[in-house]
């Protein structure tokens, strides 16, 4: 198996998996229930929104690379180290944690991964991107207050339900 090509946005689940078994497992021991199991977890990394996917019109899974490897970097599976793997066999590849001391004041601090977002590059991008947050918070604020009314009709006709039920039913009395 030849090793993907990380320059790309995104490639294949297959792919990526394969060469996850083959750098965990090398020696022949890649066997069908070693590749089971590294499926299982990036499924399960999926799932769990660590990992940026997009489906192709012909169902093939991608997965993003760079978030593909930040998940493998920082991942141990009881008690390997996948990212201690990647960081001996493909250095370039590995993506670290960052530490910082600061000195002078007593703290110390810990940052874990980033997801930036790119930048807009002009103004005229910028403030683009500002109305289309301004009018996804008009949007959300409309829908929210549409389902506050909804609720509180019908804790309303719930309220009457109650009155009724205690007073043995609509029209008959206890």
């Amino acid at each position: 198996m030849n090793m993907p090509d990380f320059t790309k946005k995104y490639l294949p689940m297959n792919e990526l998996v394969s060469w996850l078994v083959i750098l965990l497992y090398p020696r022949g021991r890649s066997s069908v229930t070693c590749a089971k199991a590294v499926r299982g977890h990036v499924n399960r990394a999926r799932r769990k929104g660590e990992l940026t996917e997009k489906q192709k019109k012909n169902g093939r899974k991608l997965l993003e690379v760079s978030s593909f490897l930040r998940w493998i970097s920082s991942k141990s599976v009881r008690g390997f180290n996948w990212g201690e793997q990647l960081k001996d066999k493909y250095p370039k590849l590995y993506v670290g944690i960052t530490i910082v001391k600061v000195t002078g004041v007593s703290a110390v601090a810990v940052v874990g991964y980033v997801y930036p977002k790119e930048l807009p590059s002009t103004l005229k991008e910028s403030n683009d991107e500002l109305i289309k947050s301004h009018i996804k918070i008009i949007e959300l604020t409309t829908q929210l207050n549409r389902y506050k009314e909804k609720e509180k009709k019908n804790n309303t006709y719930k309220q009457q339900q109650r009155k009724y039920g205690k007073s043995g039913g609509r029209g008959n009395a206890k």
